[in-house]
């Protein structure tokens, strides 16, 4: 696997990361509330037969960030599937101003996850990787469903909400 060169970050991600992805990528939404649309990124892999990754991204953050982060897996093998939760994105937001985030209820989150692995994705995943709130959501999901996924990653989770 190759990473990217720090001192030509900007270059590498614009001529090298975002066409790679782009060549592999399919979007779509689906809806577990009427009018609620929830905004998913897939890059499949060159091997039909990969294994899938979830990336959950965190609180007021949006599928972008992992831009890097999908590119690595994909050059490892893997499907990557990245799920723009509620009210961030692409997805359904409650208010209108794209820098509030209202979440009224974590088990909506968890909710959402389920559908898009059992739905969207039919039971595929098989590794979780999920970055600060998406640590949450997939803290307390993992404890609901706990043979989802044969193994996750939770980056600096958010598991100490007042």
């Amino acid at each position: 696997m190759k990473i990217l060169d720090e001192n030509h970050y900007a270059e590498e991600m614009q001529n090298k990361v975002l066409p790679r992805l782009e060549a592999h990528k399919h979007t779509g939404t689906f809806e577990r509330a009427k009018g609620q649309p929830l905004y998913y990124e897939i890059y499949d892999a060159d091997n039909k037969n990969a294994q899938t990754l979830v990336i959950l991204h965190g609180f007021a953050e949006a599928i972008p960030k992992f831009y890097e982060t999908a590119y690595y897996f994909l050059q490892l093998g893997y499907r990557v599937a990245l799920l723009q939760q509620r009210e961030h994105g692409y997805s359904y937001r409650s208010v209108n101003d794209p820098f509030l985030v209202n979440i009224e209820n974590y088990a909506d989150l968890i909710d959402d996850l389920h559908t898009f692995v059992h739905e969207i994705l039919q039971g595929a995943p098989t590794f979780l990787f999920a970055h600060s709130m998406g640590g949450a959501v997939a803290a307390a999901y993992l404890e609901r469903y706990p043979d989802d996924f044969q193994k996750a990653i939770l980056s600096s989770p958010m598991l100490d909400i007042n």
